[in-house]
């Protein structure tokens, strides 16, 4: 222990001496590295220029040492070197370059050849020696260099070269103004907005709207940097020029909106929401729910019947997505509305800004609509409604609720199916009542609810629903005692039922028990089979075929060779191969079991029962099943099928039994897509040999 802490100690403090001496450059062997490589070409092996660099960054973090290595460069960048060498250099000093490599950079931009290779190390230079000499050769280069340096000019956003770019923005040449409006734009101070103008009227007509655009870049700049009057000046210069697009125009008043105060923003946007101009007048609805204006709101919500359709969607979306003043009443009131979209765009914002005050509209709503989008928009919002009292309120409305009520069934229904998607656990009582006594409709969804809220422990308060016994009821008891994790114990709730019970319900408890699957309750199914009613004996067999776990499995195989009828016996035969297919047994064993199943079907049908779960079992047994039903005419498409989805589980592991197999299925006359698949399969399986 001693020993691991002081080589610990020790290595910390070597680790520490190394930092503080740091690695210093060996700028000899720089330099010859850089003379080795003086006809570098570009596609030649860079293994030196790796060396060169990799020493470069060595010393990273010491500046004594990157001077160092910036001077060997600068050496060698002013002799006649490749140009391939030049590129090199000026990349690295790209990186470690400093107001040193300004003067020999500026001598590159001299020579259209090589001013690209300096633009790309100047612009990245932190220093202002770089943007003077930028600035310097602008006016003396040549068209080419010249878009070059505007475009390292607003890369590095050079504030004070505003007055020198401003005036190529009506240069004649095209590319040269385009550059140069790009560079006023990233600039985007102040200066560049003031030079920009100066200049506006002679720029060339087909570029005014894209100088526009860099005014209004210039006055989002200056709107992000909190200086909003400035902001506002340049925006409603924009916004004023009336034979601009309406794209610019209303990217122009979405900043005046944000830059000006708000009693000004308001009468701007309530002017403009009686105008013609339909794209100004989208801005205005939805600025005014993002800043949450309400005398604009309220005056957008009485025009809102008169807009266009989509004006109206869009409105009702932004009052949703901002949760605006007045979005619950808008919304509201637009469920009425003529036109599907605005409805369905009311709903979707009432899932959003909803309370409980809406349950009612919502669910006559989805109770009267003929179109089933806007019933599952309505029965959507109702789930989602975010008010923490809805729970309560919708518990409330059903605790008072006469079930009986055909007039009301429809809303009834929607409150109930709302309850059960909510998971309302407080209307529980009504929602069973609505189950017991409900008109048809509503006891459907009443069942479908209680589904979703019921538990093993509720079951008790539910078994007199079994005096129906229709198909419903079961399901529900099944659902409800499912959600108990085990099998064993399930049935416990249903066994004292049994007692004194009537044959109806009784065969409904067997079809519960069957379901559930419960060891305990087998031996009552059992005794159900010795039963000396007839219809006990059916619904005890017919339960036991329901059966979810092997434990009756060797039965299933008897009967379905000894049933008293043919229904029996086909009944039991597919319970068998469906409980040998979901065993856990030994996939050898499964697989056997299931190619001799083929010889105990009792009918045509049942083969193609098994054929469908041999492919689920591949090997080569269920193969060989599978292949041997190929010559019967009567299953021979679900035999393709069987065999060509077996092979393509085996073929990488099997393709001696897979190939012969597959040729047989192709001499089989199988449909077309079934032959193109084997075909495919056949191919690759010998392109892989």
């Amino acid at each position: 222990m001693k020993r691991s802490f002081w080589m610990l100690f020790f290595g910390i403090l070597i680790g520490l001496s190394n930092v503080s001496l740091g690695v210093s450059l060996d700028a000899a062997a720089l330099r010859a590295l850089l003379e080795q490589s003086r006809q570098y070409d570009f596609g030649q092996s860079r293994r030196i220029l790796t060396d060169i660099e990799n020493q470069i960054k060595a010393v990273y973090n010491s500046p004594e040492e990157l001077a160092k290595a910036e001077a060997v460069l600068l050496e060698v960048l002013q002799s006649d070197c490749s140009f391939a060498l030049k590129d090199f250099i000026c990349r690295q000093l790209s990186v470690i370059g400093s107001a040193r490599s300004v003067p020999a950079l500026a001598g590159l931009l001299k020579d259209p050849k090589t001013a690209a290779l300096a633009q790309y190390a100047l612009v990245r230079i932190p220093d202002a020696q770089a943007d003077k000499t930028l600035l310097e050769h602008l006016a003396s280069s040549e068209v080419s260099v010249r878009i070059g340096l505007l475009t390292s000019l607003g890369l590095r956003r050079t504030q004070t070269a505003a007055e020198a770019i401003a005036p190529y923005a009506a240069d004649e040449n095209q590319a040269v103004a385009e550059t140069a409006l790009s560079a006023l734009g990233q600039i985007g101070t102040s200066e560049a907005a003031a030079a920009l103008e100066k200049q506006m009227e002679k720029i060339l007509p087909a570029l005014k709207p894209r100088a526009y655009d860099v005014l209004l870049s210039c006055a989002e700049k200056r709107l992000q940097s909190g200086q909003k009057a400035e902001a506002a000046s340049l925006f409603q210069k924009v916004y004023a020029k009336k034979d601009l697009s309406g794209l610019l125009r209303s990217a122009a008043l979405q900043g005046l909106l944000q830059s000006i105060p708000p009693e000004q923003a308001d009468r701007l946007m309530l002017e403009e929401l009686e105008g013609e101009d339909a794209q100004i007048r989208t801005v205005c609805l939805l600025w005014a729910c993002r800043l949450n204006r309400p005398a604009v709101i309220q005056r957008a919500g009485q025009k809102m019947s008169s807009l266009p359709e989509w004006e109206q969607v869009q409105f009702l979306t932004a009052l949703g997505e901002a949760k605006s003043f007045g979005a619950k009443e808008t919304a509201l009131s637009a469920l009425s509305a003529s036109s599907p979209e605005v409805v369905l765009a009311a709903l979707e914002t009432l899932s959003v800004v909803g309370d409980a005050s809406c349950i009612p509209p919502l669910a006559q709503t989805a109770a009267q609509t003929t179109e089933r989008r806007i019933r599952q928009a309505a029965q959507t919002a109702l789930e989602r409604l975010p008010d923490p009292q809805t729970d309560a309120a919708i518990a409330q409305l059903l605790e008072k609720i006469d079930f009986t009520a055909e007039a009301q069934s429809a809303q009834t229904a929607e409150l109930l199916l709302a309850a059960g998607r909510r998971g309302v656990r407080e209307a529980f009582s009504p929602i069973l009542k609505a189950a017991s006594v409900g008109s048809r409709p509503v006891r459907r969804v009443a069942m479908e609810s209680l589904a979703a809220l019921a538990g093993p422990e509720d079951i008790s308060r539910m078994t007199h629903l079994l005096e129906t016994s229709d198909a419903e009821v079961i399901k529900l008891m099944v659902t409800a005692a499912s959600k108990q994790s085990e099998r064993t114990g399930r049935a416990k709730p249903f066994l004292p039922l049994l007692a004194g019970a009537g044959p109806q319900k009784t065969a409904a408890v067997y079809q519960i028990l069957g379901r559930l699957g419960d060891p305990d309750s087998l031996e009552v199914l059992r005794k159900g089979l010795q039963s000396e009613n007839a219809d006990l004996q059916e619904a005890a067999f017919r339960a036991l075929t329901e059966w979810p776990g092997p434990e009756v499995t060797e039965e299933m195989k008897r009967w379905s060779a000894e049933g008293k009828s043919e229904s029996r016996r086909v009944l039991a035969f597919r319970a068998y191969v469906r409980m040998v297919r979901q065993s856990e047994m030994p996939l050898p064993q499964k697989a056997s079991t299931l190619a001799e199943a083929m010889g105990l079907a009792p009918r045509e049908e049942e083969k193609k029962v098994v054929l469908a779960s041999l492919a689920d079992v591949p090997s080569e047994q269920t193969l060989k099943a599978a292949v041997g039903c190929l010559t019967q005419e009567s299953i021979r498409p679900e035999a393709q099928a069987a065999v060509l989805a077996i092979c393509q589980k085996l073929s990488s592991e099997h393709p001696e039994w897979c190939q012969e197999s597959v040729k047989k299925l192709l001499e089989s006359s199988p449909s077309e897509q079934i032959a193109k698949a084997a075909q495919e399969l056949l191919n690759a399986m010998q392109k892989s040999r």
